[in-house]
């Protein structure tokens, strides 16, 4: 995947507060890809769309390597990556993009779908 999230700061104790969600044995996953959950309290890598955020992956995850779980973060200060038109304004809520594993500046509707992720801490341009 590309655009993965880039820890700056994990916060709370444990740090980041790491939960663990069921995932597919024949899925990878890189560490820092952005993830939605399906039910029952499965995770998913963000394919696009504003589907409900549940943290940020903590470790990589091999395809069919056995496992069936992954520690997800869900508090922390991340480095992320806002998609084209997804410029954003420092303390303004950013949600999950319609691209891949990037986020967007949060429309007041988008809200209601749970893809917000957090709140900018700096400016970021379209693309950065």
């Amino acid at each position: 995947m590309a655009n993965e999230a880039v820890i700056i700061e994990l916060l709370g104790t444990p740090a980041g507060h790491p939960i663990r969600y069921i995932v597919a044995d024949g899925t990878a996953i890189t560490k820092g890809t952005l993830m939605v959950v399906t039910d029952p309290r499965t995770a998913v890598a963000h394919s696009g769309g504003q589907t409900a955020f549940v943290g940020i992956a903590a470790t990589d995850k091999v395809a069919s390597d056995g496992q069936l779980s992954i520690a997800l973060y869900n508090y922390g200060i991340f480095d992320l990556v806002a998609a084209a038109a997804g410029a954003t304004t420092v303390g303004y809520p950013v949600i999950l993009s319609t691209t891949t594993n990037m986020i967007t500046l949060e429309a007041t509707a988008a809200s209601i779908t749970g893809a917000r992720v957090g709140k900018a801490l700096e400016a970021v341009a379209n693309s950065e």
